[in-house]
């Protein structure tokens, strides 16, 4: 029998991962990018750049076939939770951290797809690869596992864990040179531009909705986790403060040397933005009721309070509004610290994103960002074309799903 190149073994292995139910919803993740392999002594095990994948040829070839399957999974769903462009900025706080708080992701929902671990088999013994499982950090973020990790060592590998489902609560040693079972190349998508990040991440989803499709045509609607866990989990503060600080010019090159001490004991690096202006926001808030359940509103604003006063934009227009702005405040650069204090939401009606923007054309406001706070009931209308990159705050609707800007789902 002639034996298999590494190559035609890592496309046997895709198809078994296409012939699982459990694994079956990953289809349109499995043929995104390039999946490849290769002699880069850059990568010892694996990487991901967050749309290809690439294999080390030797490490590759010693695996089993469960534990081939393993490997690909946990490269391919790095790529589904987006790790490399949501938490690119931890990457730049503490590389080896963030390669381990991710890893500490996937390989969570690895075990909850294959308790019994034939299907899916951690590379246990696989040097240098290290397998990161650890009970304490399960339903977390790569954010909170981030912060739990000592910075000195950039985390215990699972010291001291209670014993995951099974499979073992503490394992994992010190976490492998790189940190955890691979590499991650956060820089391919640092280098890429906004509008590129954009379309990537429309495309991951795109990918994932075909992949339920072919699920559900072929009598299988995958396995229940990826409905329980399709989303990563994300702080929306971190996302606000992230989008703000991306979108906002006014940023030279020495007040990025002088981070903003007031927000690193966050895990937040932003600019020291002294007398620098960064241009106009909008923040666009619906005054439907639910925006006011659990005091969202008042989080919202105190959040976005704290940010303005770091970026300093010349002006902070807050707009709430229903079917029609129902009302329209301005702050000044000066006026910062009393936005929370002086604001007075007015409407009530329904919910029409669509008058936001045409309220901005119709007086000729032309912000760096757009934040929405909503909850999502819009029926379709999403505000049609926005003169700014726009973030939506959705509150409550998890299908929620705007067809422009970037999303994160608020849970308090």
């Amino acid at each position: 029998m002639t034996k298999l190149t590494s190559q035609q073994r890592l496309d046997r292995t895709h198809v078994a991962l296409l012939r699982d139910d459990r694994t079956l919803t990953m289809g349109g993740i499995l043929m995104m990018g390039k999946s490849s392999i290769t002699n880069d002594p850059r990568f010892p095990t694996a990487c991901t750049n967050g749309i290809d994948k690439m294999y080390d040829e030797k490490f590759f070839g010693q695996l089993e076939d469960a534990e081939a399957r393993c490997v690909v999974m946990h490269e391919n769903l790095h790529v589904l939770f987006k790790h490399c462009m949501v938490w690119k900025h931890l990457h730049k706080l503490n590389a080896r951290k963030a390669n381990i708080a991710a890893d500490y992701v996937v390989n969570e929902f690895i075990n909850k797809i294959d308790p019994t671990e034939e299907f899916l088999k951690p590379p246990r013994e696989r040097k240098p690869a290290v397998w990161l499982l650890d009970r304490q950090y399960f339903d977390m973020d790569v954010g909170q596992i981030f912060r739990a990790l000592p910075d000195e060592e950039g985390g215990e590998g699972g010291e001291g864990g209670e014993g995951g489902e099974g499979g073992e609560g503490g394992e994992g040693g010190e976490g492998g040179e790189h940190g955890g079972m691979d590499t991650h190349q956060w820089e391919d998508i640092d280098a890429m531009t906004d509008d590129e990040v954009e379309v990537l991440a429309k495309e991951i989803d795109q990918a994932l909705r075909q992949g339920k499709i072919a699920a559900g045509k072929l009598g299988s609607g995958g396995d229940r986790t990826f409905g329980e866990l399709l989303q990563p989990k994300v702080d929306w503060r971190k996302v606000l403060r992230e989008f703000i600080a991306q979108h906002c010019d006014g940023r030279d090159e020495s007040t990025w040397r002088r981070p903003n001490r007031r927000w690193l004991q966050y895990d937040v690096y932003l600019p020291s933005m002294q007398g620098v202006a960064t241009g106009d926001i909008v923040v666009a808030i619906d005054t439907s009721g639910s925006t006011y359940v659990g005091g969202m509103l008042e989080k919202f604003m105190s959040e976005l309070n704290a940010i303005t006063l770091a970026a300093q934009p010349e002006k902070l227009h807050v707009m709430y509004w229903d079917t029609k702005v129902a009302q329209h405040e301005v702050f000044t650069r000066e006026q910062m610290g009393t936005v929370v204090a002086a604001t007075k939401p007015k409407g009530g009606g329904g919910t029409t994103p669509s008058c936001v923007t045409k309220y901005m054309a119709t007086n000729n406001i032309k912000p760096k960002v757009c934040i929405v706070l909503t909850d999502g009931e819009v029926g379709g209308d999403w505000g049609g074309t926005w003169p700014s990159p726009v973030l939506w705050v959705i509150l409550g609707n998890k299908n929620a799903r705007p067809d422009v800007g970037v999303v994160v789902h608020a849970e308090d």
